[in-house]
């Protein structure tokens, strides 16, 4: 039986479309029969184990929630036990790539490099030019 907080956030997250594709598949069996282990969820729905970083997405929007560990059914092995959570998920923040770190230092070498003079500023433009050849 579901609990009126989580009908409301899983009746939002339908209507507003904050959640689509595999991430939708696997919130939608958890909404419906959950609690379940990944592999309880990879039963029902017919994905596949690579779809396990679903799981990972959706705590972290917090779609759902680890309600603890249990043998799994299926598996026989310890497994996380997943269910829905009462609040509207939210997009994760972007982390942060190689390229935009990269970026970054390449901004702080340059603003650096406003600061000396030469032959500081020679040594700078070569790591400057190193780093941007990564």
């Amino acid at each position: 039986m579901q609990r009126d907080t989580s009908i409301k956030a899983y009746n939002s997250i339908k209507a507003n479309g904050l959640i689509t594709g595999r991430r939708m598949e696997v919130y939608t069996c958890l909404y419906q029969f959950g609690p379940l282990t990944a592999s309880q969820v990879f039963l029902k729905t017919g994905l596949k184990t690579n779809q396990s970083g679903r799981f990972t997405e959706l705590k972290e929007m917090g779609a759902i929630r680890e309600k603890g560990r249990i043998t799994c059914p299926v598996t026989k092995s310890e497994a996380i036990l997943w269910d829905v959570a009462d609040t509207i998920p939210v997009e994760p923040k972007k982390k942060s790539t190689r390229k935009d770190k990269k970026k970054e230092v390449l901004k702080l070498i340059a603003e650096i490099g406003k600061k000396v003079q030469d032959p500081e500023k020679s040594q700078l433009r070569n790591i400057w030019h190193k780093v941007n050849a990564l």
